[in-house]
């Protein structure tokens, strides 16, 4: 499943060029499956007084756990501006007959027998 997530700021002092805006994902056992920078990935993110980012991932591969997102954004040269740590807890719900996966992520996967694929 998809996961979007939608953040309204305000800016207040002086506006900076080139703003890191970065996402971690941590599951209630302190484990950080995830995590994604703007600057990392050369995203240049047009932030000026008030607005929103909206940040949209494709395909969810976390694993059912409780988990919590922590937010930060920081200058090019790593100048923490804010930090919001527990920005927003979610669950991950197990999906009815998968009870074989464990660990943090779902992978796409096959099993082949004698000749036989059968889709994971």
């Amino acid at each position: 499943d998809p996961l979007n997530i939608l953040i309204s700021y305000e800016c207040k002092g002086e506006q900076e060029e080139e703003i890191d805006c970065r996402f971690c994902f941590i599951r209630s056992d302190g484990v950080m499956p995830y995590a994604i920078s703007s600057l990392s990935e050369k995203v240049k993110l047009d932030i000026h007084n008030n607005g929103k980012i909206k940040f949209h991932i494709n395909k969810n591969a976390l694993l059912p756990g409780k988990y919590h997102m922590d937010i930060s954004f920081k200058r090019k040269d790593g100048v923490v501006l804010d930090y919001i740590i527990h920005a927003k807890e979610f669950y991950i719900e197990k999906e009815e007959g998968n009870l074989g996966e464990f660990g943090v992520v779902s992978m796409e996967h096959e099993w082949v027998s004698e000749g036989n694929t059968i889709e994971g």
